[in-house]
């Protein structure tokens, strides 16, 4: 299953975990919903490729469709891993590491919690910095195509599990902030989502109110009541940028959510998905002027096996397109999404892992 890390450190997301939500407003959804069969292209194996066919979340594209993850290894911290960079075709890797940084030298550590890659290709890794004197601070290192690095802190106290980078060099932060108050050895601590704008020197220049966001629950050590009806942690989470900047997000629940934020921070409109089953989390893909999210959905007579299964929604209202379905050999994480074709990660044959084209029939 795909997990996303807290702020304080990634977590493991480790085999084929897929996604999808369907669109908003099924009301205005024609019944049944178009279905196009995804045929599978041969595999192309993924040269060098280290480690197993697993990962530390997320897993990202960019324009040029290079795949950009954290292979899971099965020795050193995985927190700690760098970035691999795949090739479109297959048949280069290289590392984007975070250089010598005067931040990160006398044995600090960079536990990266979210990263995105802007339209020149510059990748931005989010994360916490704890230095050898037990200091830690929230920031975001910009590595350019030679491998330079510059470092921004985020002055906030939130803890953020989400990036996105805005055409303007602002960043768009989305996590959770925290207060805690002490009454002598007891405590009490408030928590609430929070999704807000930072200017290119880490500065919050505002926040951003979602409508209908989920609400957490507070813990009082004093008290033992239950959570209030409706509240709930905020789960998995999901971003997608547009050409334009403009940036849709969603909230894995029961009723998953998106929200569609201009390159200012303004949220312009929202709308509801619906996901196929209960347990099933959404991962988004923006592409050609569409939204499009993907699922593994369980074979009801089988547990063992899944299908694939791709949702494309318009992003002005919600509404589902179609669907695209995906064969028995269309089977893998998909990592890229242009418009015309989905790019999935998958076991190759014979061991190691492979990239895979699934184009409609």
């Amino acid at each position: 299953m795909k997990k996303y890390p807290s702020a304080s450190g990634a977590t493991l997301a480790i085999g084929l975990a897929l996604l999808l939500p369907s669109g908003a407003h099924p009301q205005s959804t024609p019944n049944p919903i178009p279905q196009i069969e995804l045929k599978a292209g041969e595999k192309i194996p993924v040269a060098n490729f280290p480690g197993t066919f697993a990962a530390i979340g997320p897993i990202r594209c960019d324009a040029e469709g290079n795949v950009y993850m954290r292979p899971f290894l099965p020795k050193g911290h995985p927190l700690l891993a760098p970035i691999a960079r795949i090739s479109a075709d297959g048949q280069r890797i290289t590392k984007v590491d975070v250089p010598d940084l005067p931040e990160l030298q006398a044995g600090a550590e960079f536990q990266i919690s979210d990263f995105a890659i802007a339209r020149d290709g510059t990748v931005l890794e989010l994360g916490w910095i704890a230095t050898k004197n037990k200091n830690s601070f929230l920031a975001v290192i910009q590595i350019a195509a030679d491998n330079s690095a510059t470092l921004t802190r985020i002055d906030s106290q939130m803890s953020p599990t989400l990036l996105a980078a805005m055409p303007s060099g602002m960043f768009l932060l989305s996590g959770v902030l925290h207060s805690t108050e002490m009454f002598g050895k007891d405590v009490r601590q408030s928590s609430r989502p929070l999704t807000a704008i930072f200017d290119s020197r880490g500065v919050l220049l505002k926040e951003i109110e979602l409508p209908g966001d989920v609400k957490i629950p507070d813990f009082d050590s004093r008290k033992k009541e239950q959570p209030a009806p409706g509240s709930l942690v905020p789960g998995v989470t999901e971003l997608a940028v547009a050409e334009d900047g403009t940036i849709y997000l969603v909230r894995d629940a029961p009723k998953p959510k998106i929200w569609v934020i201009s390159s200012t921070g303004e949220v312009m409109r929202s709308f509801e998905l619906v996901k196929p089953a209960v347990d099933i989390l959404p991962m988004m893909f923006y592409a050609a002027g569409r939204l499009a999210f993907s699922f593994h959905l369980p074979d009801p007579k089988d547990d063992s096996r899944t299908s694939l299964v791709a949702r494309i929604v318009d992003p002005l209202d919600g509404r589902i397109l179609w669907d695209y379905v995906g064969t028995d050999d269309a089977n893998g994480m998909p990592v890229c999404y242009s418009g015309q074709e989905f790019t999935i990660l998958s076991g190759a044959t014979g061991g190691g892992s492979a990239l895979q084209k699934l184009s409609a029939r």
